[in-house]
């Protein structure tokens, strides 16, 4: 029995009560007691055969107990399995409860309608009880098989129990993954090149695995703004989101070359970024410190239960018997029926405004995050004639998944468009920081060594005019990492504006942003696209993609963006040379 039937149970003997005292203190229903009148002493007469039955009971309970000699019924779930199958918590539940009603009614509140009350329910309940409980303990005596069957079912429920708190920790394991990986399996993953990375340690166990690296992993092959003379007539670039999927789970013992993480992009990325997206991945993993007809896909969870199937067949260690490979045909047949499904419902699908806006906001949000370097860069009315303006644009030309863009959830995927705003706004930021840097080394006039003692010296010696420098070093700082996180550079770094970019590597530049540089920053004017509230950066989407095998839209966003040299520029810049 479980908390349910103890609350139930008690609520029945408490108005049991309220109706004892009710009959003992009126005259109600005295008909009743006309046609049942009651014996003097029949109160303690049938408190007597109500022990008597429920002793009966206690006994088929010890003889019960004789089947819990061996395994596996020696284990303590198969004796709850089997006392739930005979209903020894009902029985003896019902059995106490109406033994204590009656002594109530005996002792304390004797009347004839009480009596009657008790013996058509509690009393009789018992009896009822009794009986079925003898009946279904002699039916696990006299057919084995049935016996089998209930040990079964309860073996069942203890894995399932257990899987589901398996489930649990490793869900508190993987926590904060959620948005970052793609589900193993997954349908509709980008179609092109896959970096697989190895563990990074053998023969210890994954504890988790930290999000920040894998966000940061994410971060690394994110797609960046080119320069353009217009967007207008550039071919757009197929883009589809890279996707991480985890093939080890906490709890797991890794092995030399156990494959930890699949990176699928839509195209190959270079040497460097690839060490860079395997360094970051292996570092996110926590080591504990110890060494018939088949049902069609007419649901997300019935396709993903079917993939998970053929994971399962493609992973056997031998040929798969001619019966697995009809189920894995079928399997196959009923996964591209869905797909297709799925495919024609998203093109048929309309825009979301309110997605789109998302994109627009996560674009502005992710501008703000931190100081952007074309920001600082003072503003002209006009170019330079030395300006170079012969591809003033700055744009991003993105073919996504539709599936991010409506409001109807599609391959059971809820996608989120705000990660696409984020990237744009990383693409751009990046663009500008490249453009600027590229005409900041062009008018070095100081080259020093990249070292963080040097870098102190050139900001001491700036005086007061300190606060209207830039220095613009890369993430994470210089190669003398002793000397660049220690507290007294730190402080220096305050006096300065301290810009990190991604442009720059194992260099650092410092330079007047009063004078060295101009720059003339709007949205690009284009058809289909509008400007961004509190950015210089137009964005539009359009229908124009054509691809059979997935629904796409085209997300393009540009900027006019020019630099060219200030009035006097005063640039130093850190490099080995």
């Amino acid at each position: 029995m479980n908390w349910r039937g103890v609350v139930f149970l008690s609520c029945c003997f408490i108005l049991t009560v309220l109706f004892l005292s009710v009959a003992h203190y009126s005259d109600a229903l005295p008909f009743l007691v006309d046609y049942l009148p009651a014996s003097v002493g029949s109160g303690g007469l049938l408190w007597q055969v109500q022990t008597t039955f429920l002793s009966v009971g206690f006994a088929g309970l010890a003889i019960a107990a004789q089947l819990f000699v061996e395994a596996p019924l020696a284990i303590g779930a198969s004796r709850g399995r089997v006392l739930d199958y005979i209903w020894a918590g009902w029985f003896v539940g019902v059995g106490l409860a109406a033994n204590s009603a009656i002594a109530i009614e005996t002792i304390w509140l004797p009347s004839e309608v009480g009596l009657l009350g008790l013996m058509f329910t509690w009393f009789a309940l018992t009896i009822v009880l009794l009986v079925l409980s003898t009946v279904r303990l002699t039916r696990l005596f006299g057919h084995p098989s049935l016996l089998d069957a209930v040990v079964r079912q309860s073996l069942v429920e203890t894995i399932s129990s257990r899987l589901l708190e398996v489930s649990s920790r490793y869900a508190g394991a993987t926590k904060g993954l959620e948005s970052l990986l793609a589900p193993t399996g997954e349908m509709g993953a980008p179609r092109g090149w896959t970096l697989r990375v190895q563990v990074s340690e053998a023969g210890r166990i994954v504890r988790a695995v930290r999000p920040k690296a894998v966000r940061q992993a994410l971060a690394a092959m994110a797609p960046r703004a080119t320069a353009l003379a217009s967007t207008e007539g550039e071919g757009a670039t197929e883009y589809v989101p890279p996707q991480i999927t985890l093939d080890i789970d906490p709890g797991d013992r890794v092995r030399p070359g156990d494959i930890a993480f699949r990176v699928t992009t839509s195209r190959e990325i270079d040497e460097m970024t690839g060490a860079r997206v395997s360094q970051l991945l292996q570092s996110s993993i926590e080591f504990e410190p110890t060494f018939g007809a088949l049902p069609p896909a007419d649901s997300q969870d019935r396709a993903s239960e079917y993939n998970r199937f053929l994971r399962v067949l493609a992973e056997k260690d031998r040929d798969l018997t001619p019966q697995e490979n009809d189920l894995q045909g079928a399997l196959q047949e009923q996964i591209a029926k869905w797909n297709e499904s799925e495919a024609a419902g998203l093109a048929a699908e309309p825009l979301s405004e309110a997605r789109i806006e998302v994109i627009r906001a996560s674009l502005r949000d992710g501008l703000n995050q931190q100081i952007n370097l074309a920001t600082l860069i003072p503003v002209a009315d006009a170019a330079s004639d030395s300006a170079d303006t012969s591809r003033p644009i700055l744009g991003m030309n993105l073919q996504v998944p539709r599936e991010f863009l409506v409001d109807k959830v599609f391959n059971g995927t809820c996608a989120d468009p705000t990660g696409f705003g984020e990237i744009i706004a990383r693409g751009f930021t990046d663009g500008e920081d490249q453009r600027a840097i590229d005409v900041l080394r062009s008018l070095q006039t100081e080259i020093l060594n990249p070292e963080a003692a040097v870098i102190r010296q050139s900001i001491h010696a700036l005086g007061d005019d300190a606060e209207h420098y830039v220095l613009l070093t890369p993430f994470g700082g210089l190669d003398d990492l002793a000397d660049w996180y220690s507290s007294d550079f730190r402080r220096d770094l305050e006096v300065v504006t301290h810009v990190e970019t991604g442009m720059l590597d194992n260099e650092a530049i410092l330079f007047d942003r009063r004078s060295s540089l101009s720059s003339i920053r709007r949205p690009e004017d284009k058809d289909g696209l509008s400007r961004v509230e509190g950015t210089s950066i137009a964005l539009g989407v359009f229908e124009d993609v054509d691809d059979d095998l997935e629904p796409q839209v085209r997300v393009e966003a540009g900027e006019y963006f020019v630099v060219w040299a200030g009035a006097a520029p005063r640039v130093v810049r850190f490099v080995a040379a």
